[in-house]
């Protein structure tokens, strides 16, 4: 089948096979920008079996740029991967530009590894199983897991704070791989007011100059998200550059997922 069609077919497919035994939200309920928002989220959340990327990138400018301009740039680029087949079945990867992690939840078994080390220890590339989360040394890996073993549903894949969304607006429609979605534009207070606490507990004085989110839900069937940008920008008092933080986390069904330990 034809790639295209074959990814339509399966959004046509999520309204009626892929939910947790729970009710889709009719689009016919969605009578606004807001309702329809509302109503992407809880059938995305209802979703079993889903693949979630995550892309973020932290270019920087002379001038204050477009979203488009800065994404264009995409300099520091760090990747997470969550696969979720059920609320006891977990597959993630998270990899930047000189390290990353990869590690399967399943029941209570945890297993990770090191990946794209430059200098890699014993331990990188080895499959590594883990009684206690709470034992491992190393900082890093030890808060990468603790957030996996926390995951018990598509919801959790996401930080919180989607359903405190406020000024919801159509800004347009766009198609991709021959899937029409409506464009929405809107705030999250708890992404910009952990943007800004960030800047005041950093140690170069910077100051927000602006954030942006928008979000793409499918425009045929059931609403469901499938796409959602975010850019925060702030800047360094002394040097006057612009700093931005830019993300894309990308919602994909995955019917046929089967998650076992390696």
């Amino acid at each position: 089948m034809d790639k295209r069609l074959c990814r339509l077919a399966v959004v046509l497919v999520l309204s009626s096979a892929m939910t947790a035994g729970c009710a889709l939200v009719s689009r016919k309920d969605a009578r606004d920008p807001y309702d329809l928002f509302r109503a992407a989220i809880d059938n995305t959340f209802a979703l079993t079996r889903v693949r979630f990327v995550e892309e973020t990138a932290f270019p920087s400018s002379k001038k204050l740029l477009s979203a488009r301009d800065a994404r264009a740039l995409g300099t520091g680029m760090w990747t997470r991967i969550v696969e979720f087949e059920a609320p006891d079945r977990v597959h993630y990867s998270s990899s930047s530009e000189d390290s990353g992690l990869e590690a399967y939840r399943v029941g209570s078994s945890i297993a990770y590894r090191l990946t794209g080390l430059e200098t890699p220890d014993d331990a990188g590339g080895t499959w590594l199983r883990v009684a206690d989360v709470k034992g491992i040394e190393d900082d890093g890996v030890r808060s990468e897991l603790e957030w996996l073993s926390g995951i018990r549903g598509v919801d959790g894949v996401i930080d919180g704070g989607l359903r405190d969304a406020k000024n919801v607006k159509k800004v347009g429609e766009e198609q991709i791989n021959g899937i029409r979605y409506t464009v929405l534009s809107l705030e999250i207070p708890q992404w910009s007011e952990r943007f800004e606490g960030s800047l005041q507990e950093g140690t170069i004085p910077a100051k927000p100059v602006k954030y942006e989110v928008k979000v793409w839900v499918t425009s045929r069937g059931e609403p469901l998200l499938h796409k959602i940008e975010d850019m925060y920008v702030y800047q360094e008092q002394e040097s006057g550059l612009y700093e931005y933080v830019m993300s894309t986390r990308v919602f994909e069904p995955a019917p046929d997922l089967e998650i076992k330990l390696p």
